[in-house]
C-alpha cells in the first residue's frame, strides 16, 4: 500500500516478477479475510508502533 500524507493513495505489487504501481482515483480497499487483513495492514506499516517494531517493520505512520 502506498501512503502519502497519512492517506492511502495506491498499491504496489509484483506480477510475473515485475513490480507494478497503481494509483487510486478515490479510495484503497485492502482486505485478506478476517485474520489476514490485520496481518496485511501490519506488513504495510499500519498499526501499533510497538507491534510493528517487534517484527522489524518501520513506518512514518503515526498510528498508535
Amino acid at each position: 500500500m502506498l501512503v502519502s500524507g497519512g492517506k492511502a493513495v495506491g498499491v504496489e505489487y509484483v506480477r510475473n516478477g515485475d513490480k507494478r504501481t497503481v494509483g487510486a482515483g478515490r479510495e484503497v480497499v485492502l482486505t485478506a479475510g478476517t485474520v489476514g487483513t490485520a496481518h496485511l495492514l501490519l506488513l504495510s506499516g499500519i498499526g501499533p508502533r510497538a507491534q510493528l517494531a517487534k517484527h522489524k517493520v518501520f513506518s512514518n505512520n503515526k498510528t498508535d
